[in-house]
């Protein structure tokens, strides 16, 4: 257990960091429009509602309905925003882990640290209305596919010009 505290303590550091900014960000923010009708339309309803008024227009039905389970709380923010908050954190673990198949630690932990930087990334981290949670989904299906053969393009491109772009 040290060795793998020891060998990952950036990314646990980093990690631990990033999700104390986006738990400050998920209740100093004020709901835009979108999520405020997201949540008032389906989320508050329940999650049967929410599934089974999918061709409705602003509803991501998977969103909806798990952040609907999260309406036990009591608290509005947690049920709107809550999964997309654990998964801005998750997506930082996952985001190391496949870089780690093709990097070095460093250069994972640089690679997580420059995707969370980004605006967009910031903008949707705690915004609840699921594209966190999609990006969550892929970065999962990437992590576990089992033929890498198709992403080497991507090892050879790190491997050859990081030097060049740092």
């Amino acid at each position: 257990m040290y060795l793998i505290l020891s060998a990952n303590i950036g990314i646990i550091l980093f990690t631990i960091c990033m999700t104390g900014y986006y738990g400050w960000r998920m209740f100093a923010l004020d709901p835009w429009y979108d999520e405020l009708y997201t949540y008032y339309s389906f989320i508050s309803k329940g999650p049967v509602y929410a599934a089974i008024h999918w061709p409705v227009p602003n509803n991501h039905v998977m969103y909806s309905v798990v952040s609907a389970f999260l309406n036990i709380f009591g608290n509005s923010y947690i049920s709107l925003r809550g999964i997309s908050f654990l998964a801005s954190a998750g997506n930082l673990v996952l985001l190391y882990c496949l870089a780690g198949k093709f990097m070095n630690k460093v250069l994972s932990l640089g690679c997580v640290a420059l995707y969370s930087g980004f605006y967009l990334v910031n903008y949707i981290s705690i915004q609840g209305r699921g594209y966190t949670m999609a990006i969550s989904f892929y970065l999962i299906a990437l992590l576990f596919q089992k033929n890498y053969s198709s992403l080497y393009p991507l090892k050879s491109l790190c491997t050859n010009f990081t030097p060049i772009i740092i």
